[in-house]
Parts: C-alpha cells; sequence; structure tokens
C-alpha cells in the first residue's frame, strides 16, 4: 500500500513539472518571437553551436572555443572539461563578462555581495571535480558493440549538465541581485529588448537560446562574451 502511494505521489510530481515546463516553454517562446522570429535564429543556432573535441582525456583545445582563464593552467578537471567543451567555454564567457562588467559599474559598498554570488557559482561548478576522474573509464564489459561509447557519452552530457547548472544559477542569482539593486545598469548592459532579458535570464531552462538571442541582437560575440560598453554614469 505505501509502495502504491509512492508511486502515485512521484507520478503526480512528474506530471505537475512537465506540464509547468511545457507551459515556461510556451511562455519563453512568446518572449522570444518579440526579439525575433525562429527562421531568423535557426541560422545563428547552426553558426554558434559548433562543437570541438568532445573528451577531456585528449587534452587538444585548438578546436575549442577559449573560456575566460587560460586552458594551458587549468589544474582543476572542471576546469580541463571546459575547455574541452564549446558549451561550457560559452557559458563561462558569458558569466564572467557579465559578472567583471557588473563589479566595474558598481559602487564600493555593492561589490562585495556580487563577488559572493561568483564564489558561491565556482563552489558549485567546482564540485564536479569529485566525479570527473571517472568519465570515460567504464570498465565493465560491454553487453552489445558501443555500449562503451555510449555510457560514455551519458556520462559526459551529465558532467555539462551539471556544470552547466552552476553558471545558470550564477547568471540568475547576479540578474536577480542586480534588477533588485540596480536596476538601471542592467538596461545599460542589456539595452536592446531590456524586458525580454530581464525575463530570460531569470529563468533556469530558457537561458542557452538565450544566448542565441544575444548574438543575435550583438550583445556577446560568438564566443560569448558580452561586448557592451557601459559607463558608470
Amino acid at each position: 500500500m505505501i509502495n502504491s502511494v509512492k508511486i502515485l505521489f512521484n507520478t503526480l510530481i512528474f506530471f505537475s513539472i512537465s506540464l509547468y515546463a511545457a507551459s515556461s516553454l510556451r511562455t519563453d517562446r512568446v518572449i522570444f518571437e518579440r526579439i525575433a522570429p525562429l527562421e531568423k535564429i535557426e541560422k545563428i543556432q547552426q553558426l554558434f553551436f559548433e562543437r570541438c573535441r568532445d573528451y577531456i582525456e585528449y587534452e587538444d583545445f585548438s578546436s575549442c572555443v577559449k573560456p575566460s582563464f587560460d586552458c594551458t593552467k587549468a589544474k582543476k578537471d572542471t576546469e580541463l572539461f571546459i575547455c574541452q567543451s564549446n558549451t561550457l567555454a560559452k557559458v563561462d564567457n558569458f558569466f564572467t563578462s557579465y559578472y567583471n562588467l557588473v563589479i566595474k559599474n558598481l559602487p564600493e559598498n555593492e561589490k562585495p555581495k556580487v563577488r559572493n554570488i561568483a564564489r558561491k557559482m565556482m563552489k558549485e561548478r567546482d564540485k564536479c571535480d569529485l566525479e570527473l576522474p571517472y568519465l570515460a573509464k567504464d570498465n565493465d564489459p560491454a553487453t552489445f558493440p558501443g555500449q562503451v561509447l555510449f555510457r560514455i557519452e551519458n556520462d559526459y552530457s551529465a558532467y555539462e549538465d551539471f556544470i552547466v547548472w552552476a553558471y545558470r544559477v550564477g547568471i540568475q542569482d547576479l540578474t536577480e541581485y542586480l534588477l533588485k539593486n540596480n536596476p538601471k545598469l542592467f538596461a545599460k548592459i542589456f539595452y536592446k529588448h531590456t524586458g525580454e532579458y530581464k525575463d530570460i535570464l531569470q529563468k533556469y531552462d530558457a537561458l542557452w537560446d538565450g544566448l542565441f538571442y544575444l548574438y543575435y541582437d550583438n550583445l556577446i560575440d560568438k564566443t560569448g562574451k558580452l561586448i557592451v560598453k557601459v559607463h558608470s554614469k
């Protein structure tokens, strides 16, 4: 009886999350359409979403987008992983350039709180270091051709999602802080479609698509960096 209740409860939670996600997706599409129609963004997606080498063991960064730090000096597994992923490098570049722009234009008394947001993000991101050494080291025998590669692909996606999650939360926290304490600075940074980006950057699931639109609006470059010039006065 207890197991049946648990199953029913979990099923209800699953459907609730699914309905929320579907509703959120429709809302996001409306927001995105106010910036540009989807057909214009599809070409940008192809350009923006180029991949480089997939596996950390290669340690060859030449074909990849450079993140905000020097990959040749990367020591943590998480950093090496970011260096091997264009997706992660672009998200890292966006967060870092966003953070630097905010810090540069904030009064001194506000800077410690924003620095704490960045520290919290990096602490969460680097928790992935505990698991990364096991990536691509599956010693269990394969029961069908390609099974080990399938496991590696799944592991890779899981670790990438974990790191992206940390950055997304950091971007969300930074945006919420700015909107609450210095909305004028937010409006200066995202001076095109300010209202739309206010919504997009506070939504966890909208961030990646949001980068396409920021690129379309010429607010970031192909590497994910903000290219906006802001003056504090």
